[in-house]
């Protein structure tokens, strides 16, 4: 990954998207709503997205690639726990047992 992009870029974007605030997503994430909002807006710039747009009501509006970009961001930040989990078992099954 670039040094523009880093997980945590992918775990806040993803909360605001699902939580549909940047009040309620910096909390689900233990961070403060301006860096919450800055980290959001940083990648967004980087990489010339745009994945919401707030209303003039302050809500936030999912765009057509934040819809996209969520199964992405999901699928990212799901794989250090499966590659962690693949090798417990891989090394769970590669223990050889003693001969009696």
């Amino acid at each position: 990954m670039n040094d523009l992009a880093e997980f945590r870029h992918f775990k806040y974007l993803l909360a605001i998207l699902e939580h549909r605030g940047l009040r309620v997503a910096a909390e689900h994430v233990h961070t403060a709503q301006p860096n919450l909002s800055m980290q959001a807006k940083q990648f967004q710039d980087n990489f010339s997205l745009r994945l919401f747009r707030k209303g003039r009501d302050g809500r936030i509006r999912v765009t057509d690639t934040g819809i996209a970009f969520v199964p992405i961001a999901q699928n990212l930040l799901s794989a250090p726990m499966h590659g962690r989990g693949s090798l417990q078992r891989s090394g769970n099954a590669g223990r050889s047992r003693r001969p009696r």
